[in-house]
Parts: C-alpha cells; sequence; structure tokens
C-alpha cells in the first residue's frame, strides 16, 4: 500500500469529523449577532470546507491507484 492509500484511509475517517464542524460553526454564526464574532467563525467554515476538499482529493488519488494497480495485475 502507497503512502498516498494509507493517508486517504486515515483521512476518510475524519472526513465526517470536518463536516460535522462546519455545520455547527454555521449554526453559530446564524445565532450570533455580532458582526465580528460572526466573521471569526467564518474562519474555522472556511478551513474546514478546504480540508474537506484535500481529503476529497487524496481520496480521489488513492482510489485511481487502487484502479492502476488492479489493471496492471489484470
Amino acid at each position: 500500500m502507497s503512502f498516498v492509500t494509507i493517508l486517504a484511509e486515515w483521512f476518510s475517517r475524519l472526513h465526517f469529523l470536518a463536516a460535522l464542524a462546519m455545520f455547527f460553526f454555521i449554526a453559530l454564526m446564524v445565532l450570533e449577532e455580532d458582526r465580528f464574532i460572526r466573521a471569526l467563525m467564518l474562519l474555522p467554515v472556511v478551513l474546514f470546507y478546504t480540508l474537506s476538499k484535500v481529503m476529497y482529493s487524496i481520496d480521489q488519488k488513492a482510489s485511481t491507484d487502487r484502479i492502476v494497480e488492479k489493471y496492471k495485475k489484470g
């Protein structure tokens, strides 16, 4: 197994937690009245969204690697 595959499996476990945290911070932003606090809460949302995209890309790379290995053995 390649390093990317191992990393993808580890990140796939964290993907759900990242999405849950993102929705949690969005809910806090909606409930908060102060604009400065809302702006500060936007930062974790952006970070978790970016993390989610990175994890998705790593998972796609691992999936592609598995398909290539499968057809090489073929």
